[in-house]
């Protein structure tokens, strides 16, 4: 057994999302944020900081490298989207003259 009680007894199946619920509860956060989004939110984050597929499974224990690339595929929309909008800038230059 990896994950025991104090008492050397098992947790119950539920222990966590009870806990989890009285911590969310506690902090004021909304009931839609549950548990596993976390894990999500973990695997969105690294991929935003450029971590590579093999880093955040190895973070989030996916087992699969396509269930992070689902996680990961945002981030990078994201980040290809700010490059796009990026080079735009330097193209659009101000100009003193009103539009006619």
């Amino acid at each position: 057994m990896i994950c025991t009680r104090p008492d050397g007894a098992p947790w119950k199946i539920d222990h966590f999302k009870h806990v989890f619920a009285d911590t969310r509860t506690r902090l004021g956060l909304p009931d839609d944020v549950h548990f596993h989004g976390l894990r999500h939110s973990a695997a969105s984050r690294l991929a935003e900081a450029g971590c590579s597929h093999a880093e955040i499974a190895a973070v989030t224990g996916h087992k699969s490298v396509a269930m992070v690339a689902h996680y990961a595929a945002g981030a990078q929309q994201r980040a290809l989207a700010k490059s796009a909008i990026g080079r735009l800038k330097p193209a659009v230059k101000p100009t003193d003259e009103p539009p006619q």
